[in-house]
């Protein structure tokens, strides 16, 4: 076999390309006769040209060289050595003729043609390569774009396919080829994604040399494509790689989080039917189940409790600092969960920030025996405390109490001239070189008003033993309706018919126990519950009792029916049923409140007024006794920013507050505002004051007092912190609505201590500081869940709907469907079933800890000026708050 020269092949390897505008280039004119040469000695050999052209293309790789005649081969064999070191089994694989060139330039001008058609007609005007660094192969597919005015400064290229501009990045132009192009040809995809080899479902190896050859058969584009899909098998590309790691680390930190927030078990990682049933999805970041290279699910046990949640918990804490460090009202909850047992006490401390939008952090989690020290701990507070991102916010604190708040509000709180100074040193914005304000650090400070909302509960039922007597007997209404059939559908005859003379065996479609109520002494609103249902269905139950009490007297009854036929007749028990739904109105609102973020210290002390109205007229206390218990309660734990909030909180604006109280709570509304702005004009907050309490001037505009504007403090006072004459007012009462008053809900501080008292005397497991340190991780993670405000007032709404229907709009017969909704703790307490069928109200609210003696002993002075004489208590006033509170809670869920 003749070796080929180099001029065969240069023609092989390399095509002319002609300069713009200019004819293809015309043969080389044939070589001299060998007359004329001969009359020459010693002749110059010619070299073999090349069509003509000084410029030839690389039909492999398509790049443009020069060569010149004067240069020979140089340039373009220098390119076949360096670029394509693999040319010689390419040239041997293709035979040349006598031409060298024919059998290699045919294919490749038949396949471009084709290509021609299935691209259709292009959309410029014809472009020519130009000498450069190569393109890419996706290149092929688009065209550049004209610049537009909204993307000034970056190249666009606009596809062949369906003519959109997408940026000139090769990753975007693949992606939107491969996913985003719905005109894009499937062997324009496929020539993208997987090598065009017939072999590749045998498992063979595609080699580089094999696809090279394979190009040489293919038009430009085609040719390159055939490449890079040769070479994505291969190696995935780095931003694949690189999406596909992130896609990874996703779904592991969301699988972690669902474990975590659900309380699900770490073992579910490890069982094979979760495993294979994930796989079966394909997450991404691994090949199905059983794929050729298939890889292991690839979160497990360990690496999620260990990896995944350090993970999670350090992206908690950045969040958390960045939060902090930008707002400018920072609430410190001290959230104490307590056992309850009876001779054990074990107390778990949470330290929470909560920011002005109220969005809560975990900052740590204590641990301990605390049976001997009195809450709130002054030096694990600070200890923690000193551990929050510096930040000027003004800092305030909310804790439970067991008889150390007066000589911790002595120890935290700053005084008034202390209140205004900040710095950027010390959390909270005081100086860490000073000993006074380190160790002062709060600006405002409260008990926890959903603690003492429960005292004064305690306070009813310890002080009544008709109170205590009705919770019973509500509760064992609903018990029979639930268990006795015979009771029940009685009950739902006289309810859905009011034909009592039908026998009860007729009625067997009425015996259904789904539409009788489930009550605990383990849930306070199951409690609730059951007093209201009794009060609503009294004509019905009373009739049914009549009618049961022959059942009664044969030996077949029921010990708890014979308990309560006496209940037919029995007037005074259902007064005193109808009175104890009145009075445990109040505090039914404070329930519901509680389990929202956005509740105010002054929502609650309007409750509290309605609270002692309802009380001081009840025939059912000793009106003196509870009045001076609670003014004392009032004023040991009550705050003046708490009246503040009453009047500056534009959901209550007042409501509850006497001619009387409405003027002494401007002064002390000047009082707050001084220790929170130095700086404050009095003059201008005062007639700003005046204007918004009387709804004038600015704040008489239409539609700001809507409850719809009304609904969110923080909105509703940013409209105003702009404006110069109610800047100061503004920034006030913004603080004082960001402060929470509330450690935890009433319903999760009630089934706290009722499932510490079903549990005994049992031990209290000591762990680690390992797993104290996993432990406080998981709350992180858990307290990071978000959810929407929104959803979750619809959702309290809808749940304390029938305890909130103070005017009985609802029908009687939505009455028998009070079972408690799903996920609370009152249908946690309803599925604990016998456990706490023994448990009574009494011995739940005994178990409650209250600190009053303690703290009133120690108080040099009272904490408020509040007195009776503060409080409108008509029925006006108590009408004034009733309609506030629905309003709020019917718009906020909506």
């Amino acid at each position: 076999m003749t070796t080929p020269t180099n001029a065969e092949i240069c023609r092989f390897f390399f095509e002319p390309v002609p300069d713009s505008g200019e004819a293809p280039p015309s043969p080389p004119p044939s070589s001299p006769s060998a007359d004329a040469s001969g009359s020459k000695k010693n002749p110059r050999k010619k070299r073999a040209g090349l069509g003509g052209a000084n410029r030839h293309r690389c039909r492999v790789c398509h790049n443009v060289y020069t060569q010149s005649a004067s240069t020979g081969y140089t340039n373009l064999m220098t390119h076949l050595r360096i670029k394509h070191p693999d040319w010689p089994d390419i040239l041997q694989s293709q035979p040349l003729d006598d031409t060298g060139v024919r059998k290699a330039v045919e294919p490749v001008a038949a396949a471009a043609a084709a290509a021609a058609r299935i691209r259709g007609p292009s959309t410029g005007a014809p472009k020519f390569t130009t000498p450069g660094r190569k393109r890419g192969p996706v290149y092929a597919h688009f065209d550049d774009a004209p610049a537009s005015p909204g993307h000034l400064g970056q190249k666009r290229m606009r596809c062949h396919y369906c003519h959109v501009d997408t940026p000139q990045l090769s990753g975007k132009l693949k992606r939107h080829l491969l996913t985003q192009c719905p005109n894009a040809p499937e062997p324009v995809k496929l020539a993208l994604s997987e090598p065009l080899d017939q072999n590749q479902n045998h498992n063979t190896v595609v080699t580089k040399t094999e696809t090279r050859k394979k190009a040489l058969a293919l038009p430009p584009r085609q040719a390159a494509a055939l490449r890079a899909g040769g070479a994505a098998t291969v190696k995935p590309s780095k931003m694949e790689v690189r999406e596909q790691q992130k896609t990874l680390l996703s779904f592991e930190e969301q699988l972690t989080i669902a474990l975590v927030a659900n309380g699900s078990p770490w073992s579910l990682l490890d069982s094979e039917p979760f495993r294979k049933a994930m796989l079966t999805l394909r997450p991404a970041g691994f090949p199905a189940l059983g794929a050729p290279g298939s890889a292991p699910f690839p979160v497990t046990a360990t690496h999620a409790r260990t990896e995944v949640v350090d993970r999670l918990a350090q992206q908690y804490d950045r969040d958390c600092h960045n939060a902090l460090s930008t707002s400018r009202c920072v609430t410190l909850v001290v959230r104490d969960d307590d056992s309850a047992s009876p001779s054990l006490k074990t107390t778990t401390r949470t330290y929470l920030a909560l920011d002005e939008t109220r969005r809560a952090f975990v900052l740590a989690e204590r641990d301990d025996d605390a049976s001997s020290d009195d809450a709130p701990h002054v030096t694990e507070l600070l200890d923690v405390f000193a551990g929050v991102p510096v930040t000027n916010a003004k800092w305030c604190l909310c804790a439970s109490t067991t008889g150390g708040y007066t000589t911790a509000r002595r120890q935290l709180l700053r005084e008034d001239k202390e209140a205004g100074t900040a710095s950027s040193t010390w959390p909270g914005g005081e100086d860490a070189t000073s000993t006074t304000s380190a160790a002062k650090p709060f600006t405002l400070m409260g008990a926890c008003m959903t603690q003492q909302s429960s005292l004064l509960l305690r306070e009813l039922v310890s002080g009544c033993q008709a109170l205590k007597v009705a919770l019973g007997n509500g509760l064992v209404l609903a018990d029979a309706m639930r268990v006795i059939p015979s009771l029940r559908r009685r009950v739902l005859r006289h309810v859905r018919s009011g034909d009592d003379a039908t026998d009860a065996r007729d009625d067997q479609n009425e015996d259904d126990k789904s539409v009788s109520l489930s009550a605990s002494s383990a849930s306070w609103r199951s409690v609730a519950m059951a007093v209201k249902q009794a009060t609503r269905l009294e004509p019905s139950l009373r009739m049914a009792l009549a009618q049961e009490k022959q059942t009664a007297a044969t030996s077949t009854s029921s010990s708890l029916l014979r308990q309560l036929v006496h209940m037919g007749g029995d007037d005074v028990a259902w007064s005193a049923l109808r009175q104890v739904d009145e009075l445990l109105t109040p505090l039914h609102f404070v329930a519901a409140l509680s389990e929202l973020s956005t509740t105010t210290a002054g929502q609650v002390l309007a409750l509290w007024i309605w609270l002692f109205g309802v009380a001081s007229r009840s025939s059912l206390l000793d009106t003196d006794t509870f009045m001076a218990c609670f003014l004392r309660r009032l004023q040991c734990y009550g705050e003046d920013h708490f009246v503040a909030c009453l009047v500056l909180d534009p959901r209550v604006h007042g409501a509850g507050l006497s001619a009387t109280g409405l003027r002494r709570a401007r002064g002390v509304a000047v009082r707050v505002a001084a220790k929170l702005l130095p700086e404050l004009d009095e003059t201008s907050f005062v007639r700003s004051y005046n204007d918004y309490m009387k709804q004038q001037g600015d704040f008489g505009e239409p539609g700001s007092w809507n409850a719809a504007n009304t609904t969110s403090p923080r909105q509703f006072w940013d409209d105003y912190e702009g404006d110069p004459l109610h800047s100061q007012l503004a920034t006030v009462a913004k603080t004082l609505c960001a402060f929470v008053p509330v450690t935890q809900s009433m319903e999760s501080h009630w089934a706290a201590h009722a499932s510490g008292y079903l549990s005994g005397d049992a031990a209290a497991s000591t762990t680690d500081s390992t797993t104290k340190r996993q432990h406080e991780k998981l709350s992180k993670i858990r307290n990071g869940v978000s959810t929407d405000p929104r959803a979750k007032a619809k959702a309290v709404g809808s749940m304390f709907e029938t305890l909130l229907d103070v005017d009985n709009a609802l029908s009687v017969d939505a009455m028998l469907r009070l079972g408690p909704a799903e996920g609370d703790a009152g249908d946690a307490a309803s599925r604990r079933g016998s456990s706490s069928r023994g448990l009574s109200v009494h011995a739940v609210l005994q178990t409650f800890q209250d600190g009053l003696e303690e703290d009133s002993a120690a108080l040099d002075a009272p904490s408020t000026t509040l007195d009776a004489s503060w409080f409108d208590v008509s029925p006006a006033g108590l009408d004034a708050i009733r309609n506030a509170m629905k309003s709020y809670l019917n718009v906020a869920g909506k």
